[in-house]
């Protein structure tokens, strides 16, 4: 039996399973939601460079990944934004907890 657990990972390390938008699907994850219109500047960079994280790059960390954290990622921000009174999960329900791989 295959016990490993697919997790969506943003190029900058960001795993989307953290993210709650990502779980209730406001959100499709960096690839996605970069495809149409480039909001973030670290997906920006990670793609000129034709790399598929940060981590691959010989200036890792630079400038732009010092002090990064969820919060940086702008499809995030825009949500959170447009559901400002809105609990993106419902409120009686717990959230889920997902198996990790040993």
């Amino acid at each position: 039996m295959d016990n490993r657990v697919k997790i969506t990972v943003a190029r900058c390390g960001i795993a989307c399973e953290a993210c709650i938008f990502f779980i209730c699907k406001e959100c499709s994850g960096c690839e996605m939601e970069n495809t149409q219109i480039t909001r973030c500047l670290i997906f920006n960079c990670a793609k000129e460079k034709n790399i598929n994280f940060c981590m691959q790059c010989p200036e890792y960390p630079c400038k732009l990944m010092v002090g990064l954290s969820r919060a940086y990622c702008p499809v995030h921000s825009e949500i959170k934004s447009s559901l400002k009174n809105q609990h993106p999960y419902p409120q009686n329900e717990p959230l889920p907890i997902y198996p990790v791989a040993s």
